[in-house]
């Protein structure tokens, strides 16, 4: 229940979420108007479509005890519009999607998925701004994905926009040096979570050995600016790419980081992420370890040390893939490891016959809570039917099911069955 305090914060985030959605609708309106009058001068794609989802869902809030089921029709109009022009170029995907719960067991529900970006050559392979802006649902959990078990649950809408002007010095044939200035801004929807701003300047030289290897070096400054904790954050790295072969490539980036939150000391940390990635002909092998840092939606920084090894398989009617993974979260301010996941996940696409496909996903994971001295537990499998009715109509038959269980934290232990039934069609 919300307190006295909490109703003017919460009603501030829905004015800004309705600005910012008709903004969204505002500048859409724009481009599409604007690149159907020059779509004579570039080259111009437009692509609506549409799904309709009905959801029958056991356990809509994902509670141990008092389950409550639902009915959830789901409407989702999209459009994608392309335009490439000699001096700019733009790609824009939006969706609205609207959810209705018949049995009221909460109320509609809407939320927008906005991906655009956008290239804007101001000076002739010299001077470039480049500007993105995505919107939708994410997970407030940095150890697990909760899209993957609700629409709504343990989530919220996130907006991230950014604007990188940069400037590219050429002063040989193949080498180039980039400077440039980076101004992002995250905002969520959830009082909980935590806004940020960052002011980023870099210089990156960069140098192509060979055709197949190249070698980058860089410095990097961030005054960052949040809900929580405001830190600057300088990083010196190099990297390199080598393709040693068709379809296979190995990579490495490797640098220092040092870190300073408001009233805490200095921290100087090695960073790394290093990984290749091989063409075996039957399979594609990928390995990866890295070292390095991530945004954590409910905290200002977050420091993650993940292995990584995954294959992946491609033949005339089938597509399989599966991954190994352990990662360390620690918290980036105090330093103290927070959780550490294992986890396996994989799928396996098959192609039954010309119009119908079939798909199988699983993920099994443990969670290691330090703070909380126990340890949380999840699968979630799912299974999708795909038939093609006819040129680009579609209709889906789904199942997902998950399964969570912590012996102490009791929020963490449910259990949940969906039923899906989907009709989509592009234009």
């Amino acid at each position: 229940m919300c307190t006295q305090a909490e109703v003017p914060v919460r009603s501030k985030r829905h004015q800004y979420r309705n600005l910012l959605s008709l903004v969204t609708a505002a500048l859409i309106a724009f481009f599409t108007l604007f690149l159907l009058q020059e779509a004579g001068a570039g080259e111009f794609e437009i692509h609506p479509a549409v799904r309709v989802i009905e959801e029958y869902n056991d356990n809509v809030f994902l509670t141990r005890e008092d389950r409550v089921d639902d009915f959830i029709t789901r409407a989702i109009p999209s459009l994608a519009l392309k335009y490439s022009a000699p001096l700019w170029t733009w790609d824009v995907s939006y969706a609205l999607d609207y959810m209705h719960y018949a049995k009221g067991s909460r109320g509609d529900d809407t939320t927008h998925n906005l991906v655009a970006k956008g290239t804007i050559e101001l000076l002739k392979e010299r001077l470039f701004i480049k500007l993105n802006d995505d919107y939708g649902r994410v997970s407030l959990d940095v150890t697990r994905d909760f899209t993957r078990e609700s629409s709504f649950v343990g989530q919220s809408d996130r907006n991230i926009f950014v604007a990188n002007p940069y400037y590219i010095i050429r002063p040989a044939e193949r080498s180039r040096i980039t400077v440039g200035y980076i101004y992002s801004k995250t905002w969520y929807e959830e009082q909980g979570a935590v806004n940020k701003t960052d002011n980023v300047i870099y210089v990156e030289p960069a140098y192509d050995l060979t055709p197949r290897l190249t070698l980058n070096a860089g410095f990097r400054h961030t005054d960052n600016s949040n809900d929580k904790n405001d830190y600057t954050k300088n990083d010196v790295y190099l990297e390199s790419r080598y393709e040693y072969a068709d379809k296979s490539h190995a990579f490495l980036r490797v640098g220092n980081t040092w870190l300073n939150f408001t009233g805490v000391k200095k921290y100087s940390n090695i960073f790394w992420n290093a990984g290749v990635t091989h063409d075996f002909i039957l399979f594609t092998g990928t390995l990866l370890v890295s070292m390095d840092y991530s945004e954590d939606p409910l905290g200002a920084l977050i420091r993650e040390n993940t292995y990584l090894a995954g294959v992946r398989a491609d033949f005339s009617r089938t597509k399989a893939n599966l991954t190994l993974a352990a990662t360390q979260f620690k918290n980036a301010e105090t330093r103290r490891t927070t959780t550490t996941k294992y986890g396996a996940g994989g799928s396996i696409i098959y192609e039954l016959t010309l119009r119908t496909t079939g798909t199988f996903d699983f993920l099994a994971e443990r969670l290691e809570e330090e703070v909380a001295d126990t340890y949380r537990r999840r699968y979630v499998l799912g299974g999708k039917l795909d038939y093609l009715l006819w040129k680009d109509f579609t209709a889906s038959l789904a199942y997902h099911y998950v399964d969570s269980y912590s012996p102490k934290l009791e929020g963490d232990t449910y259990s949940a069955n969906r039923f899906f039934l989907e009709l989509r069609k592009s234009f």
